[in-house]
C-alpha cells in the first residue's frame, strides 16, 4: 500500500512531520518537551510515510447521516509509522475487508 493510501487523510504537513527530541525520541504529534527526557529541544524530522495498520474501524453507519452518508463504508486507522510513532488515518485506495495489519 503506497503512502497516500495510508496517509491520504492527513495534512500534508502532519503526515511528513514528527518531532525529534534531544534523546533520540519521536514523537507526534509534536508537544513543547519531550516526555522521556524532559529536554525543550526538538526538531521536525521528515517521515518516510511508510508503516503498516496497527488498528482500524470499519465506519458504516454515517452520524450524521446527512453529511456522511455518501461516504460510508471507509477506514479510520492508526497508523505505525517507521519511525516509531503512530499516527491517525483513513484507509484509502482499497476496499475495507482488504485491511489488515498486514497493510503497509
Amino acid at each position: 500500500m503506497s503512502k497516500r493510501g495510508l496517509l491520504g487523510g492527513l495534512p500534508e504537513r502532519q503526515a511528513d512531520d514528527p518531532a525529534l527530541h534531544d534523546c533520540g525520541h519521536v514523537r507526534f504529534p509534536p508537544t513543547r518537551f519531550c516526555s522521556k527526557c524532559r529536554s525543550i529541544k526538538c526538531e521536525w524530522i521528515e517521515s518516510k510515510g511508510e508503516g503498516r495498520v496497527f488498528s482500524w474501524i470499519v465506519v458504516r453507519h454515517p452520524v450524521p447521516r446527512d453529511v456522511y452518508a455518501q461516504e460510508v463504508p471507509y477506514v479510520v486507522a492508526l497508523i505505525e509509522l517507521e519511525e516509531g510513532v503512530r499516527i491517525p488515518s483513513n484507509v484509502i485506495g482499497c476496499e475495507p475487508e482488504d485491511v489488515s495489519p498486514a497493510c503497509r
